[in-house]
């Protein structure tokens, strides 16, 4: 699937339900508690609301994932459901810590505690790809952003990205966002 299909990571759900109950059905429900706080942090600013804003989002986006992934059920795939499984989530946590590390198979495998077989049919029963698809994915997105951000060459930004060639990167990089790293960057620019 190429990320120019969608303006969203293949990875995460399409919707995501977030209920105003609790898990226990509180009618004090303290997510719906601060959501309303942060509607009247929008609605009447005071000093320093953009700080609460941008801390009450936090929190609220923790929860709602937090509940997503309790809710999700157990055979589910994607994303949620990859990070509910430990050796995944051991494995998607080295990659997002570190992506740019000269990751192989066997060294992601051996970080996450599976053999390089189970972490490879985990990876493709819950992601629909391997590690080291998902690996790429994740070094392209950062390209994209440093593309979007800094003016640092292509060249520069696919040795960066673990590319041995600028053309390597290049051809990566169109077959995942449907246009060159250089026509990338001139729509942000």
């Amino acid at each position: 699937m190429q990320m120019a299909d969608r303006n969203r990571s293949p990875h995460l759900p399409e919707r995501v339900h977030v209920s105003t109950q609790s898990r226990k059905g509180d009618a004090d429900d303290w997510l719906a508690a601060i959501i309303v706080q942060i509607v009247n942090e929008v609605d009447q600013p005071q000093i320093g609301s953009p700080q609460v804003l941008e801390r009450l989002t936090e929190v609220a986006l923790l929860e709602v994932l937090r509940r997503q992934i309790l809710e999700a059920p157990t055979k589910a795939v994607g994303w949620m459901a990859a990070i509910q499984d430990k050796g995944l989530s051991n494995c998607l946590a080295h990659i997002h810590r570190n992506p740019r590390k000269n990751w192989t198979l066997a060294k992601l495998a051996t970080e996450s505690g599976q053999s390089k077989s189970s972490l490879s049919a985990n990876f493709k029963s819950k992601l629909d790809m391997s590690p080291m698809q998902y690996l790429r994915h994740c070094r392209l997105f950062l390209a994209s952003q440093d593309l979007r951000r800094t003016s640092d060459s292509i060249a520069k930004i696919a040795i960066k990205s673990c590319y041995g060639t600028e053309a390597a990167f290049s051809r990566a990089f169109k077959n995942c966002f449907g246009t060159s790293p250089a026509a990338w960057r001139g729509r942000y620019q």
